[in-house]
């Protein structure tokens, strides 16, 4: 008898909501998407709203279980997969206290360099935290887009936020907890936490590493099996899905852990290629392996008896999705303007990937001489480089647009053979590989990848819901509908399969060079550039800052000269006071024309900025006040025999006396005042950067 499984796949672009039905092969019944967008700034950052997720996740839910006319009351069970590496940080009611930190996200920069990567090093980690890490873990945090750096991020930044956390959860973990009211953890994503010691007779969070890398550990949540139910759908989370309470969630697992199976990618020495937003190549195998220089590991999956040798690139189908948006932009709104048959995210995605493919088959091996570098957010393996970037290499007069998509998608399979070849020097490869994700719903595509890998590659049904069909299957062993994960593989055949063209292979070869020495040969340029990049923004935004606060400064001063100049009982009060204001209109240009090199960007600048204010008010407060007094008696000698009463007392003034009391006390106050204000100041600044960083 068939049964009925809802999978979630929680994308970085959109979620995928399907159901399979389980019986003799898991097969899909229905499919839904909604698409969601990613936060990117300029400091690295990558965010996403958790509430995103969910609604999607509602919208879909409702649409999938229409199309597959089957009643909520037929779901057997739930799961996930999800991107993997992420950060949500949730109280005790499961709110998420800000937005989810992405496995892009790479601001922590500081967080590594004091955690990890100073001192005596190994591959950029320091060989007093790299051997305890490799021998309880297997790895180590020494990439900034590990999640351990953004926890500690968020730590160093976010006080307040920190403070209230009540456990650390991973995106599906975030989800299941919305489901269920359960805090939970899969042990595939409590090991690319790379805190969780996965020794056979330990399988338990470290508390060496917790202590070392200073986590609180009763932010940690409890770990599961991804075949174990975490927990049931809650009446208030089936409301706002459609759905009915009572239904078993599973622990399901992350892209890395589940695209593998779904792929039927299960027996040790499976390899299978991944292209969606990100991509990877990921061969399964029966023991522990890393290579520090090529940044790839050997990470738990939700398999058990078996460890994943994951090599990860952080744009691949993304380097697509911006060719789309901007490189053929003209192109696809002609194409989507005669094709409106259309409806859904998915069906236009699909049509798109396909018709940019199809412009570009024509186009001879190597584009022409044009290459591309698919690093648009940095990359991680084979080496890790957060500020590389995407380009484009051999333009000449003659190249067009064909050219530079064609480049585009030669680009993303140049990398993927060269993280082939990293496997290669740890393991043996077989000749066959699978591939799957939105990429390998293109035949020419398909077809490239195997010509330039040199490997026969074979493909599945519905190579895009994959995620979905890994975390269906962890349901179906959790339910006893299928024995274990390796068996998966009997129940996701092949569909098509693609041999390499070797005159072509032939071909490429001498691009694919040219294609490697690119990052070191411009490993400098790309450090040097965004580092000018970074200055020129940062210093763009203390200019911005520095003229709100002499703005101000001087009205605050202005006012307290109006004050001042009333109590000593000076004539003329109000021409006084509008002089003065003009002395001080003349300060700010002063400052902003002379004195550019000042600026105000943190707390360790107050001494430098007290002293400016010191000579700021000691130079503009007298000759405004002399030139005030000038103006309004006509001479300043004049000012000897005037009587003035004010907070002095009554008496008489000399040429020197009033000018002086009123520039020393307006000094004095202006300067207690501006020091005050100083320390609000650097304060605000402090808490506007943190807004800018993290509104919503």
């Amino acid at each position: 008898m068939k049964k009925y499984i809802l999978a979630y796949d929680t994308g970085t672009t959109g979620v995928k909501t399907c159901i399979f039905s389980i019986d003799r092969k898991i097969e899909l019944v229905a499919g839904a998407s909604s698409s969601y967008p990613l936060y990117t700034f300029a400091n690295g950052a990558a965010e996403q709203e958790p509430d995103d997720w969910w609604n999607g996740m509602c919208i879909t839910t409702k649409e999938v279980l229409k199309k597959a006319k089957i009643k909520p009351t037929e779901i057997s069970g739930i799961s996930f997969c999800s991107q993997a590496q992420g950060l949500v940080l949730v109280d005790k009611n499961g709110k998420a206290l800000r937005r989810a930190m992405s496995y892009m996200d790479q601001r922590a920069t500081e967080e590594i360099k004091k955690g990890m990567s100073y001192g005596l090093q190994i591959a950029g980690a320091n060989i007093f935290k790299l051997i305890p890490s490799l021998r309880i873990t297997g790895a180590v945090s020494s990439s900034v887009k590990d999640p351990v750096w953004k926890y500690k991020w968020v730590e160093a930044h976010e006080p307040q936020i920190f403070s209230r956390v009540y456990k650390w959860l991973d995106v599906k973990d975030y989800l299941i907890m919305r489901c269920t009211d359960v805090a939970t953890m899969t042990i595939d994503s409590a090991y690319s936490t790379f805190l969780f010691d996965n020794r056979p007779k330990k399988m338990k969070w470290s508390k060496k590493l917790c202590k070392m890398l200073g986590v609180n550990m009763e932010h940690l949540p409890r770990v599961i099996k991804s075949t174990e139910c975490a927990g049931r759908l809650t009446k208030k989370a089936a409301n706002e899905l459609g759905l009915v309470p009572g239904i078993q969630v599973f622990g399901g697992g992350s892209d890395a852990s589940l695209i593998g199976i779904g792929a039927g990618s299960t027996d040790v020495g499976d390899t299978h290629i991944y292209c969606g937003t990100s991509g990877w190549v990921n061969t399964v195998v029966d023991h522990r392996l890393v290579d520090t220089k090529a940044m790839i590991a050997a990470i738990a999956g939700a398999d058990e008896t078996s460890l994943n040798y994951f090599a990860e690139m952080e744009t691949a189908g993304k380097c697509t999705e911006w060719a789309k948006n901007h490189l053929a932009r003209d192109e696809i709104i002609l194409f989507l303007h005669a094709h409106r048959e259309y409806k859904t995210f998915e069906e236009k995605q699909t049509a798109l990937f396909k018709y940019l493919n199809e412009k570009v088959k024509d186009v001879p091996p190597g584009a022409n001489g044009v290459l591309f570098t698919p690093w648009l957010h940095g990359n991680r393996c084979p080496f890790e480089d957060s500020k590389a970037t995407g380009m484009f290499f051999g333009i000449t007069i003659e190249t067009g647009k064909t050219e530079l998509v064609r480049a585009m998608l030669e680009g993303i399979y140049y990398h993927v053979r060269w993280m082939l070849e990293c496997h290669e020097k740890k393991l043996k490869i077989k000749d066959t590989i699978r591939f799957v994700g939105g990429g390998a719903l293109s035949p020419i595509s398909c077809q490239l990848l195997s010509d330039i890998t040199g490997k026969k590659i074979e493909t599945i049904a519905a190579p895009q819901n994959v995620g979905a069909m890994g975390a269906a299957a962890v349901v179906a062993v959790g339910l006893r509908l299928i024995p274990n994960l390796k068996s998966v593989k009997k129940f996701v055949p092949v569909v098509r399969s693609y041999s390499p063209d070797f005159k072509k292979h032939n071909l490429f070869d001498p691009h694919y060079l040219v294609f490697k020495n690119l990052y070191p040969s411009n490993k400098k340029n790309f450090t040097e550039l965004h580092d000018k990049s970074a200055k020129d923004k940062e210093k763009s935004h203390a200019e911005k800052m520095r003229a709100l606060k002499f703005f101000l400064f001087s009205v605050s001063a202005g006012v307290i000269q109006l004050l001042v100049t009333t109590l000593l009982g000076i004539p003329n009060v109000i021409p006084a006071s509008a002089v003065y204001l003009v002395g001080l209109v003349a300060s700010v240009i002063w400052n902003f024309t002379f004195n550019r090199k000042f600026t105000f960007k943190s707390a360790s600048n107050v001494p430098k900025s007290m002293a400016l204010a010191f000579l700021f008010y000691v130079f503009f407060a007298p000759a405004s006040t002399f030139l005030t007094a000038y103006l309004t008696n006509g001479d300043v000698l004049s000012l000897m025999t005037i009587p003035h009463v004010g907070i002095l007392g009554s008496m008489d003034v000399t040429t020197a006396d009033m000018p002086l009391a009123a520039t020393l006390v307006t000094t004095l106050i202006c300067m207690v005042f501006n020091f005050t204000l100083e320390f609000l100041w650097q304060r605000f600044v402090v808490f506007k950067d943190s807004i800018d960083t993290n509104k919503k």
